[in-house]
């Protein structure tokens, strides 16, 4: 992809000292971009990472003697006038 794009005096003088090293201009704004927007992505992404943290707590016994019957565990939450 072909662009224009301003560069800021610092960045040039940067990229000028670089050039010595015998790489291509192209090679070196490249490079630079790869490792700046990799920085920029992770950064971004860990930004958006919440840690959650669950406290257990003790709920108690449970009420219900049989987990697969459904009235039993509403007769014990509404009472008796359920049935």
């Amino acid at each position: 992809m072909r662009t224009t794009i301003s560069l800021d005096d610092d960045v040039s003088v940067q990229l000028k000292r670089e050039l010595k090293s015998g790489r291509s201009f192209k090679e070196i704004v490249n490079d630079a971009l790869r490792r700046g927007l990799a920085q920029f992505e992770s950064e971004r992404v860990s930004d958006c990472r919440v840690v959650y943290q669950i406290k257990p707590f003790d709920s108690g016994k449970c009420l219900v003697n049989d987990l697969d019957s459904i009235s039993e565990a509403i007769a014990n939450v509404e009472g008796e006038k359920f049935k």
